[in-house]
This record gives structure tokens, sequence and C-alpha cells, in this order.
């Protein structure tokens, strides 16, 4: 299992299949092999890419901490320019969703002169949003608690069963839920130069505001997956093979 350091973080990647990179970014409570190996992303990319993915800061096999300054969206990002670094990748593509999907939109901010394209999904203005506090309490609660008795909050519990279930640290999940918000700023977005496709599934709850973000980022274009919930939009063949032939037409 290969890892490598970032600002002193020690984090776990996958690097697999030979030809133009793609970096894949997971979502919160996630990991790569979840996010990524599970539902077939691997595989297809790996026929024509070198793919390569990263379990974020405070998931998977990666580092963790209960310290909210852990894990702000910069550190998040820098991780995975680093992780090009690491691997002596010049430029690459890239596909993020939810968590990973903010961490990519930064990247291209941050470090757009690395990225030839991006695919992102179950991701919205919310990017550029902060929370409701009385959400986002209820959610760090819930991942904090020793008994979860009292409790009714059923995307909060939901989260937790979701991050155990994965080998995830509630507690770490915690702390980067508390991290500073939001993770860019809407303005910042129209300095993404890079090719852009954003794919949203219909029945995507968590989901608002697809357009609003598409309208934000120069050129790009949106996708749907018909009858797909925020939880399910990864497996669908068709984001996949939409991914593909995005990044077979991206610039080199």
């Amino acid at each position: 299992m290969p890892f490598f350091d970032s600002g002193s973080v020690t984090l776990h990647y996958l690097d697999q299949g030979a030809g133009p990179a793609v970096v894949l970014l997971h979502a919160m409570a996630s990991h790569l092999r979840h996010s990524w190996v599970d539902t077939g992303w691997v595989e297809t990319l790996c026929s024509a890419h070198r793919v390569v993915a990263m379990d974020c800061r405070g998931h998977g096999l990666s580092a963790k901490s209960e310290d909210p300054d852990f894990y702000t969206a910069d550190k998040m990002a820098d991780d995975a320019a680093r992780l090009l670094d690491h691997l002596s990748i010049r430029r690459a593509l890239v596909a993020g969703y939810s968590m990973g999907a903010c961490v990519a939109l930064n990247m291209a901010i941050r470090h757009g002169e690395r990225l030839r394209a991006m695919v992102i999904g179950g991701v919205s203005s919310r990017a550029y949003k902060v929370p409701p506090p009385q959400e986002l309490a209820r959610l760090v609660e819930i991942l904090r608690a020793e008994d979860l008795s009292s409790y009714t909050d059923k995307a909060a519990l939901f989260m937790r069963s979701l991050c155990l279930k994965n080998g995830n640290d509630p507690k770490a999940l915690a702390a980067f839920s508390l991290h500073r918000r939001p993770d860019v700023e809407q303005s910042q977005l129209a300095a993404i130069r890079a090719p852009v496709l954003i794919a949203a599934g219909t029945r995507d709850a968590i989901v608002e505001g697809v357009e609003e973000l598409a309208a934000s980022i120069p050129g790009a274009r949106v996708i749907t997956l018909e009858g797909r919930t925020h939880l399910d939009a990864l497996a669908d063949p068709h984001f996949r093979r939409a991914a593909a032939g995005f990044f077979a037409s991206a610039p080199a």
C-alpha cells in the first residue's frame, strides 16, 4: 500500500494503469476504494489512463486528527497537488465527488496549471456557501456522541453509520466538519480555465444550485443522472462513460 508525505502528513494513495493521468478525489465519510474502486471507476478509466486516487486526510488509511485546522480546504487541495509532485505528474485530469468535488474546485483555483480537465458530481452552490449552523452542530454532536439513543436526526445518523461502515473515525470527521468555510469563493470560479463537466442526480436531495455553480465556471457543462441520489450517483455507468468521454476529448 503506497503512502506519501504531504507537508508532514502521511497520506495513502492508489496508482494503477498507464496513459494520461487521472486523479480521483472521494466523498466525505468514504475513501478511495469505496468511492472509486467498488463503483467501477478505476476499472473503467484504467483502460486508457494512469489512475491515481487518494485517501483524503482524515479518511481511509491516511492520517487523521481531531483538530479542525488539520482539514482546511487549502491543505486538502495542496495534498492533491503534492501527490502529483510525488508521482512526477506535471498535469492531470481530475474527478471529484461531493467533498472531493470541493477539493477539486479549490485545486483548480490554487493549482490551475496542473489541471487538464475536471469532472465533478454531487456538488452545487453549497461549495461556496456556509452550511446552516444548526445542521452542522447536529452532525458534529452525533459524530462525537458515545450514546446515540436520544438522537433522531436521520441524515446525521446515516452519516455516522456510513463513516463507521467505511472504517473511518467519527471524531476525525467531526473535526473535518468544523473546518473553516466556504471551501471556495464564488468569485474565484471565474478564473478556472480547464474544461469542467458537472454531474447531478435527479433525485439528489443534498445538491441544490447546480446551474448556479455551472454559470460561475466559464464553459462548464452539466449532465443529469436520471433517478440517481447522492449516494448512488457514482455507481451510474452513464456517469463513468460520460467522464471517460470528456477526458478523452480534453486538450493536452
